[in-house]
């Protein structure tokens, strides 16, 4: 990164001195932002700022809800808007794994406290990569929360917050037309959702 900043400098200086090649000198500095501004995506700046400390999050419910065993038994997507540690507030724009004792719903508007945790790799080469996985869809830090609040719907309105707010209005609608067994198999077929199945099922499917 400091490799990086000090290239733009120098060429920006040459750009200066002799006023020449311009196109050419453009095109350096475009491409050496553009390095800068990976270097910056890639890093899980969350983490870095609040390694293993205890925050509150707030944000909306970004996602159906995916059982497990154990006490904390919810898993959803959190799109937190707020950092809060140690009474200071700070703007952020990032997706976390949010495990719950609570069943919420996709679009609540929550606030959740715990421990931030980066998501870790397998402990062994026969694990499956979870970091990978989440990885893959922006997630890299997780919050186990041990105090949620719920705040309400977010106002916060875009295309994929609408068309999960449909598949969610359609599973709340196919859950009280039909059998339990039923209703877990269609949402599966029709919504991609099989958080009402149980473990064994979901390998099966």
């Amino acid at each position: 990164l400091v490799t990086c900043i000090m290239l733009v400098g120098y060429t920006v200086f040459i750009l200066i001195s002799k006023k020449r090649n311009i196109i050419v000198y453009a095109a350096i500095i475009a491409m050496l932002l553009g390095g800068v501004r990976v270097y910056f995506s890639g890093s899980n700046r969350l983490y870095y700022e609040f390694p293993d400390k205890y925050i509150t999050v707030t944000g909306t419910i970004d996602s159906f809800p995916s059982k497990t065993y154990g006490t904390y038994k919810y898993r959803y997507t959190l799109r937190a808007d707020t950092a809060e540690y140690l009474g200071k507030k700070y703007a952020i724009d990032e997706k976390i794994l949010l495990k719950t004792k609570n069943k919420l719903e996709y679009g609540q508007y929550i606030s959740a406290s715990g421990f931030l945790t980066e998501i870790d790799g397998p402990k062994n080469e026969l694990a499956y990569d979870y970091s990978q996985y989440y990885g893959s869809i922006g997630i890299s830090n997780r919050i186990t929360a041990l105090e949620i609040n719920e705040l309400g719907k977010t106002s916060k309105i875009s295309p994929s917050f609408m068309s999960g707010k449909i598949k969610s209005e359609l599973k709340d609608k196919i859950t009280s037309l039909h059998s339990e067994e039923d209703a877990a198999l269609l949402c599966t077929i029709l919504l991609g959702d099989k958080s009402e199945f149980d473990r064994d099922r979901k390998t099966e499917l």
